[in-house]
């Protein structure tokens, strides 16, 4: 396994978005899903085993564009995603 951010499906999405990804080795994980002014509208932060792994984000997302960022002990990765 390889440390990677996958992104969000479906993307764009009309509800709810699911965050794919994957860690090379156990870590602290911390996500979060930040709108286009910067502002963090859904994070979440655990430990988790190596491996393929998915955060389902809250359906509540206004329409607009996402920045999603993952933050672990070594690593750190960002993508985006769209909500119509």
């Amino acid at each position: 396994a390889a440390f990677g951010l996958f992104g969000a499906r479906p993307n764009p999405s009309h509800g709810a978005l699911r965050v794919a990804f994957e860690l090379a080795e156990p870590d602290d994980v911390r996500l979060e899903l930040l709108d286009v002014s910067g502002r963090v509208v859904a994070r979440t932060a655990q430990s988790l085993a190596a491996g393929s792994h998915s955060w389902p984000v809250p359906n509540t997302l206004a329409p607009g564009v996402y920045v999603i960022r993952l933050h672990t002990a070594g690593h750190n990765a960002r993508t985006t995603a769209i909500v119509y």
